[in-house]
């Protein structure tokens, strides 16, 4: 019994240590812990580059973590990590997916940031994907496809040359439009030469008449203010004039005033008009140097 007893605590012991020796060897090679506090951070990429759960994360090349998800949201991908609390990321720092290995695997390696404050960990980090192996050989497939065709576009390019500079009749009118121009530029010159007075003494006139037509104007403006100060005054007058007549031909009309008898008595307006046919003989005696009136204040 004692015997029995003795086995089953050994057992027990055995047990108890394998477990330990288990955990121990995740914790290991799974970078996991018992004892260490981690927190959630979210990372935001355009595509997931192959990355896995449980692949790691690091900090400018140190492990600090690993990949707890990794879920498409929209047009992008939304991967959540799982990180060490002793370990703090800045608010401006670039998290990339890059290769792990030559062979294969993929890691988040989390580039380091400038800025004294730390990350939000409700704040989603933008990222980016760097390319691998196969997205290098297929950039080089298009740089390839690029520079053959840049490569026949030259080859066209230099037959065109060989048929311009072949074409004997063309290189002739060439040099004849060459030859035209570089007589006409001389011409121009000796012109530019033989007038260059004439420009000066143009240009000079155009100052000089320049600065009177200043001169003359600011000469006139006081004039100019003045007569629309005038103009302004005789506006002002005959809106008072048209604003008394107004008033006269409204008191004809009423059948009231002055002026309303004067229209309407008969003899008043004879007078009136015999007083005016005088007055106008007179006037033509004056006009004609016939009488002198001599007015004394």
């Amino acid at each position: 019994m004692e015997e029995q007893r003795k086995r089953e605590i050994k057992v027990g012991i055995t047990v108890i240590v394998g477990i330990a020796i288990l955990l121990g060897g995740i914790s290991y090679f799974k970078g996991l812990s018992l004892t260490k506090t981690t927190h959630m951070i979210r990372m935001r990429f355009e595509a997931s580059g192959g990355l896995q759960e449980n692949d790691p994360v690091t900090l400018n090349g140190v492990k600090i973590g690993a990949v707890h998800s990794v879920e498409i949201e929209g047009e992008t991908v939304l991967v959540e990590a799982e990180i060490d609390e002793r370990y703090t990321i800045a608010s401006d720092a670039v998290p990339v997916i890059r290769m792990l290995e030559l062979m294969g695997g993929k890691k988040v390696d989390i580039e380091q940031g400038k800025s004294p404050v730390p990350h939000d960990p409700h704040r989603v980090l933008p990222g980016r994907v760097d390319p691998d192996i196969a997205g290098a050989l297929g950039m080089l497939g298009d740089l390839r496809e690029r520079v053959d065709s840049l490569a026949r576009k030259s080859g066209d390019f230099l037959d065109h040359t060989n048929t311009i500079v072949g074409d004997t009749a063309l290189i002739g009118a060439l040099r004849e439009s060459v030859e035209h121009l570089r007589t006409a530029s001389r011409e121009l010159d000796a012109m530019l030469v033989r007038n260059r007075g004439n420009i000066d003494e143009t240009a000079e006139n155009v100052a000089r008449l320049s600065r009177r037509g200043a001169q003359a104007v600011d000469e006139l403006y006081p004039r100019l203010s003045s007569g629309i100060d005038k103009v302004e005054k005789l506006a002002e007058r005959a809106d008072s004039l048209l604003a008394d007549v107004d008033g006269i031909v409204s008191d004809v009309r009423r059948s009231r005033g002055v002026y309303h008898s004067i229209v309407t008595d008969t003899t008043l307006a004879r007078r009136l008009e015999t007083i005016t046919v005088k007055l106008d003989s007179v006037a033509s005696i004056i006009m004609q140097g016939q009488m002198r009136i001599k007015l004394r204040l």
